[in-house]
């Protein structure tokens, strides 16, 4: 928006956080982070996304923060921390926060409740307790050697296990992994061919940024959206997953952006929000469709997850 510019904001030199009223003048506010440690590490936990959980049949609403790991609550207010995530290797003293490695996404077994999979940017984490313990499960081999993660999704067999896992990543593409019997070790293998690349120089490419990744369990399909060059991509597993289909998004340019994915599976739709709005996708017939901002805030009430349209209602 052209009101950005008069907004304030704040700058980090390396030693103090400097204060701007606008985007050419600077206040003599300052504000030292070595002279209150806690303070400055307590305002640096923003969100990165939220998920809804289950336990004991009730729902359990999750929400990860930049270097606070993640928070559970059922009533919206009795937050706890999911203790097990691995802790972040930095000073501590009296009064500091418990500082954890960012979780960039986690996803939980539909049929044991108890098992939930985390990522963060190296390292896959396994948990059987809902978080109490998780074991690290380090990236291995040539593919994911520069991986970083970014997204997860899962889906077992008849039996409740993990039958294997997709790693959505910033430069590999998707991973299709499965663990070893003990949950230490994982194998995978790239599962990315056909989705957008972008140029680095003559001759050197990496796969799209994966922003977001669900499952369409009914179908059988893997479905990914890409951030820079924003599309909906689908992987059809009864094939085999041999080749993505992609679909770009109508309407947007080099400097627009797709921020996730998320799966409505009893109404068959995918909503992929930008920072032009919102977008529906039917993965059967490969239509997207913009979602105009009159229609985000028809029919809104409470019970709605995400805002609600008349035509495209997502799931509460």
């Amino acid at each position: 928006p052209d009101a950005i510019e008069d907004a304030p904001f704040l700058a980090y030199d390396g030693r103090l956080l400097r204060f701007y009223s606008s985007s050419d003048s600077a206040s003599n506010r300052t504000y030292d982070p070595t002279e209150n440690m806690p303070a400055f590490w307590k305002g640096r936990a923003r969100p990165i996304f939220t998920k809804t959980l289950r336990r004991g049949g009730r729902r359990v609403h999750a929400v990860s923060l930049r270097f606070r790991g993640v928070l559970v609550t059922e009533d919206g207010g009795n937050y706890q921390e999911l203790q097990g995530l691995p802790p972040r290797s930095m000073p501590s003293g009296p009064g500091w926060p418990r500082l954890y490695r960012d979780v960039l996404d986690i996803w939980q077994n539909p049929s044991r409740e108890e098992e939930l999979i985390a990522i963060n940017k190296y390292n896959v984490l396994f948990s059987r307790d809902f978080g109490r313990t998780f074991t690290k499960v380090p990236l291995t081999g040539d593919f994911l050697e520069k991986a970083i993660l970014s997204s997860i999704t899962a889906r077992v067999d008849a039996s409740g296990n993990v039958r294997e896992f997709y790693l959505g990543t910033f430069i590999r593409g998707v991973a299709r992994c499965t663990f070893y019997a003990d949950y230490s070790r994982m194998r995978c293998r790239n599962a990315g061919k056909g989705l957008p690349y972008l140029t680095d120089s003559p001759g050197s490419y990496f796969v799209e940024e994966i922003s977001g990744m669900a499952l369409d369990e009914a179908n059988q399909r893997l479905l990914v959206s890409t951030r820079f060059q924003p599309s909906v991509a689908v992987l059809d597993l009864k094939s085999g997953g041999a080749r993505w289909a992609v679909t770009p998004l109508p309407g947007l340019n080099g400097g627009d952006h797709a921020e996730s994915l998320y799966y409505d599976a009893r109404r068959g739709r995918a909503y992929v929000p930008t920072n032009r709005g919102l977008y529906s996708f039917d993965p059967g017939s490969a239509v997207l469709r913009r979602l105009p901002r009159k229609e985000l805030f028809t029919g809104y009430d409470k019970s709605c997850l995400l805002l609600c349209s008349s035509a495209d209602t997502p799931a509460e």
